[in-house]
């Protein structure tokens, strides 16, 4: 369970309503075959985040932050194929 080190009632609505806006902003770029595994990690990252917000908002930026990063730092064709796209010589 991602979100077992929320205690405060608070920090819980905080965590579950950040990961609907995040899930809500990357969902259309996973491949569908990975929601579940993709959604999952993302509700990891927002636990891990959420002691450190300020607020709900700030809580979304930081995930939406990591996963940027973490896309960024893939090799072209592992993103592309992360993304659903087939990277073919034309788009190389």
């Amino acid at each position: 369970m991602p979100f077992s080190s929320l205690n405060d009632p608070a920090d819980l609505a905080r965590a579950y309503a950040s990961l609907e806006k995040v899930w809500n902003r990357v969902k259309d770029t996973v491949a569908e075959c990975d929601h579940a595994k993709e959604r999952e990690r993302i509700a990891y990252m927002v636990a891990a985040f959420a002691p450190l917000a300020l607020d709900e908002d700030d809580l979304t930026q930081n995930v939406l932050f990591h996963l940027d990063r973490d896309v960024a730092a893939w090799p072209k064709s592992l993103a592309a194929t992360r993304h659903g796209i087939s990277l073919t010589s034309e788009h190389r």
